[in-house]
């Protein structure tokens, strides 16, 4: 403020010499340390440790009118534990949220910020909503009483449909009273009080965790079963949560046809599904070895989806079926897509593996992996996770030549020299296609699946 005041100040007429100029910069300076000198810390302001006084994380914090016993109150709350009662002499191990009257100690020397002022503020006794509030929206409605809208519902980053009024002069029992239910759940949503009393609730997260789920078949045995083209998303909330299904829009041309038997991978730096091969849905044709792009358009609880065919130099590989797909982080911005065997348009079964990646440019190119050492045989049906830890795609399963079962070893492609391997393995299960298994990141070393071949559909190994 000092240096776009004195830049104005230069320029006026007439132009001061250089000594008037250093003596308006020196006397304004003194002008700026004599205010600082006289100005009280309660105006300018102070900040004041407070120990473990609240007896918890001050998340959420709300300043409400007081009554004729209280200056103001506060009502404030977290994540996790119990809703205090106000009994000094019994606070809980792991505190929720607490509520208290302030009376600010009208004398004003004692209102320095020198130190925290325990003796102003009075714990209260405060109800138990049976709502979990972490991560909602608060404001002060014209009332004096506080308004809480969505919430957190116990998973990750999922938001909840409730409102809550909490009335400060209330008596217990009575101080939560539960308002209508939003028109979609939200965490961390923003409300904000109008000048007519009315309060506007916007922004937030729906789901921040969501799978989501396109084509598919009801009758994979037919081999020219109907399917479908249909986007599913299923929020990943404590009991999950179905959206209505995104179906294709009138003549829209650019929306993959309907299909079962692809693959889809979460490509990480866009957050786009790509979406590769697959039979196309009424007959025994394989969908063209385009690939597909899904973005989602997320807005709070708005959302669209939109299909894109990238240009890709390179390839492309056979059409195919019932192959796998891995995706392959080497860093943070280059992240590769690998494709692995399935049938293809004669129904034979390959043994090919393809690596799509798109340069910093963002140009795609598809290029086929040279590989070496002991490989699978031709096999589709099959299952395949990337290790991570390792830099591995990990192979197990499916069908080979003429359709009988293929072998029940595991084999590993080392990414880093494209070279393939068989783990020598005491015990095994049983060999089988159609099953799925997924590295378990809090082990490491598991990679357990499900067996759909046995009676007992229980049955999990885990290598």
């Amino acid at each position: 403020m000092f240096l776009t005041w004195l830049s104005r100040f230069r320029s006026r007429r007439p132009q001061w010499s250089a000594p008037r100029r250093l003596t308006v910069a020196v006397l304004a300076c003194c002008l700026l340390f004599a205010v600082e000198a006289g100005a009280q810390s309660n105006v300018t302001g102070r900040w004041a440790p407070i120990g473990n006084s609240w007896h918890q994380m001050q998340i959420h914090v709300a300043l409400l009118r007081g009554d004729t016993n209280y200056h103001s109150k506060i009502v404030s709350w977290w994540y996790g534990g119990e809703w205090w009662t106000g009994d000094p002499s019994n606070p809980p191990n792991v505190q929720r949220g607490s509520f208290w009257g302030w009376n600010p100690n009208s004398n004003p020397s004692n209102n320095d910020c020198s130190s925290y002022p325990l003796s102003e503020f009075t714990p209260l006794h405060l109800d138990s909503p049976g709502f979990n509030f972490f991560c909602g929206g608060h404001s002060m409605l014209t009332s004096g009483d506080l308004l809480v809208t969505g919430g957190h519902d116990n998973a990750n980053d999922v938001g909840l449909r409730s409102s809550f009024i909490f009335r400060r002069n209330a008596p217990s029992g009575q101080q939560w009273s539960q308002q209508g239910t939003l028109a979609a759940g939200r965490w961390y949503p923003t409300n904000r009080t109008l000048a007519d009393g009315k309060v506007i609730t916007f922004s937030g997260t729906r789901f921040e965790q969501r799978m989501v789920v396109f084509g598919g078949t009801a009758a994979p045995q037919n081999p020219s079963s109907p399917a479908t083209d249909d986007i599913n998303r299923l929020g990943l909330n404590v009991l999950g949560q179905w959206d209505p299904a995104v179906t294709r829009p009138w003549q829209a041309t650019n929306w993959p046809d309907p299909r079962e038997g692809h693959t889809a991978v979460l490509y990480s730096p866009t957050s786009d599904m790509i979406v590769f091969g697959g039979r196309e849905g009424g007959t025994t044709n394989l969908a063209p070895p385009a690939t597909w792009l899904l973005s989602v358009n997320e807005l709070a609880d708005q959302y669209n989806y939109s299909w894109t065919q990238p240009t890709i130099t390179g390839g492309p590989p056979l059409a195919r079926t019932r192959h796998t797909a891995i995706m392959r982080r080497i860093s943070g911005s280059d992240v590769r897509m690998i494709i692995y065997g399935g049938l293809d348009g004669n129904s034979q079964p390959l043994n090919d593996a393809w690596e799509l990646s798109r340069d910093p440019q963002g140009s795609w190119h598809w290029n086929q992996l040279v590989t070496t050492g002991t490989s699978p045989s031709f096999r589709y049906g099959h299952a395949a996770v990337y290790d991570a830890l390792n830099d591995r795609m990990v192979v197990f399963g499916g069908r080979t030549t003429g359709g009988t079962l293929a072998d029940n070893d595991v084999y590993v492609l080392s990414c880093p020299t494209n070279t393939w391997s068989k783990l020598t393995l005491a015990t095994k299960p049983e060999a089988r296609e159609g099953h799925s298994w997924f590295i378990d990141p809090n082990l490491r070393a598991g990679s357990p699946f499900v067996d759909p071949d046995t009676q007992d559909q229980r049955i999990i190994w885990r290598i």
